[in-house]
Formats: C-alpha cells, structure tokens, sequence
C-alpha cells in the first residue's frame, strides 16, 4: 500500500525492481500466512475489512512519518504522535483498570517493556528512517515483521509452521533484500 501511495501522491512509478519487490512480498505473505492450507475458509468479511482498514492506517502512518514536520527533531516529533495517541486511546478506552493496584503491579514489568520495544522506539526509529528511505522502500522493510512474528511464534510458543511457511518466508526475506542488492550492484557497476 505504501508504494501505491507514493505512486499516486507523488506521481512517480515504482522502479521495476520494487515491482517484482512487491510481487515477491504478496507472493511469500500468501505462503507464510499458510492461506493455502485451509487459511482461507477462516477468514470473515468484517475480518477482512479490519485488516484493511488497519493496512491504511498503518499506510497513513508511514506516510506522515516521511513527509510532515521532517525538520522537527525526531525525538520532537515521536513525542508529540504518542502525546497524541495517549489523548486519543484514552478518550476511546478510559483506563479505568489503573486504579486496581491487583492488576496494575504484576502487568508492569510487562507493560514497561510493551511500552518501550512497541510505542516508544518504533515512531522514533520511523521518524528519523522514512524521511531518508521513502515511503515505499519503507513498506518493503516493513515487510520483515511477518518472518519474525512466525519465527518468534515458532521458538518461543513453540507453535507448529509448516514447510510452506518457511518457504514464504524465504520469499519474504529475497523480496526485502532485492531493492538494496540491486542498488549496491548498479552502484559498483557505475563506479
């Protein structure tokens, strides 16, 4: 989605090597995802919809982190989006549990660590990245976060994957490596 948005928004075609990036990512995501054995008699309309809207929101997400306030100081900026957030989440879900100390204290450990490694370094990281990389490049690295959900769901879950997965992931991870291999390779045949 990220590509197409910079295709649309930025009249610019996608190179063809990020084309045959993007068919190599859907194609390994339908692998990975195990939609072939049986994942698509799971899935439901509002299902699909969700996951849409969520793939926009996202979009909108990556989008705004490349190309607002880009001279604002990142640590600037990803304060002010999780001020944000803070304001929205609370106005929709009134956290209302925080006065329980029962449940607050032995979620802490967890939540410190949620907080840091899922809220507050991912913007951060996102503000000072897509400004550098684009939007659509970005989309392609993003990509990396199926492989290593299936991956720590395996070691650490101990979830049973198939071959096939592994198979998409492969294909994940040659569709993530293809737009910088081909730079550096056309970088060494110029110099």
């Amino acid at each position: 989605m990220g590509n197409l948005v910079e295709c649309v928004l930025e009249k610019r075609l996608p190179s063809k090597t990020q084309v045959i990036s993007i068919a190599l990512l859907l194609i390994g995501t339908a692998f990975s995802s195990n939609i072939f054995d049986g994942g698509l008699s799971s899935l439901t309309f509002l299902g699909i919809i969700y996951g849409l809207l969520a793939a926009c929101s996202y979009t909108a997400f990556t989008f705004v982190s490349g190309k607002v306030a880009t001279n604002v100081d990142p640590v600037e900026r990803s304060a002010l989006m999780l001020t944000g957030s803070l304001i929205f989440i609370v106005i929709l879900f009134p956290p209302t549990f925080l006065g329980d100390v029962k449940i607050v204290l032995p979620l802490l450990k967890y939540g410190v660590a949620l907080a840091l490694f899922g809220t507050i370094i991912p913007p951060l990281f996102f503000s000072i990245g897509v400004p550098v990389v684009g939007v659509g490049l970005t989309s392609i690295l993003a990509s990396v976060e199926l492989p290593v959900a299936i991956l720590a769901s395996t070691t650490i879950l101990h979830e049973r994957s198939s071959m096939i997965q592994w198979v998409g992931i492969l294909i994940i991870l040659i569709g993530i490596t293809l737009p910088g291999y081909v730079q550096k390779k056309f970088k060494h045949q110029v110099a």
